[in-house]
C-alpha cells in the first residue's frame, strides 16, 4: 500500500514541468510570484468581508442611512430644507427604500465576487438573492 502512494507521488513529481526548461522562467516566476500575491490578498479581504462583527457594522450603518434619508425626505416634505440642498432630495419616502435597497444590492454583489470561487452552488443562490432583492427594489419605483 505504500509503495503505490510513493509511486503515485514518483508520477506527479515527473509530471510537473521544471521551471528551467519553460521557455520563460524569469516570466513563471513573475507569474507565479504575482499570483500568491493576489491569492494572499483576496484571502486577507475575504476573511475580513465574513467576519461577524463587520456584518454588524454593516447592518447598523444601513439602518442608520435608511433613517436619515427618511428623515431628509421628511425634512423637505415640511420645507425645513434650504433651497439648494432640498433640490437634491426626493419628495416620496419611497426612494428611501429604494436607496437602502440599491445598497444591500451593492454589498450582495460584492459578497457574490467573494462567493463566486468558493462554492458554486452558493454563488447560483446568491445570483437568485441579488435577482429578488433587484425585483424588490423596483417594486419601489415611481
Amino acid at each position: 500500500m505504500d509503495t503505490t502512494k510513493r509511486d503515485s507521488a514518483k508520477q506527479r513529481k515527473a509530471k510537473s514541468i521544471p521551471v528551467d526548461s519553460l521557455l520563460f522562467p524569469q516570466l513563471y516566476r513573475i507569474m507565479t510570484a504575482i499570483y500568491k500575491r493576489i491569492t494572499s490578498n483576496f484571502d486577507a479581504l475575504y476573511t475580513l468581508w465574513e467576519h461577524e462583527k463587520i456584518h454588524r457594522k454593516i447592518s447598523f450603518l444601513l439602518v442608520i442611512f435608511f433613517l436619515v434619508s427618511a428623515s431628509a425626505i421628511e425634512l423637505k416634505r415640511q420645507g425645513l430644507l434650504p433651497d439648494s440642498f432640498a433640490e437634491m432630495i426626493p419628495y416620496s419616502h419611497f426612494s428611501a427604500v429604494q436607496a437602502a435597497f440599491t445598497v444591500v444590492l451593492i454589498l450582495e454583489v460584492i459578497s457574490l465576487i467573494f462567493t463566486i470561487p468558493c462554492s458554486f452552488s452558493r454563488s447560483v443562490g446568491k445570483q437568485f438573492e441579488i435577482l429578488a432583492l433587484i425585483l424588490m427594489r423596483n417594486a419601489f419605483l415611481f
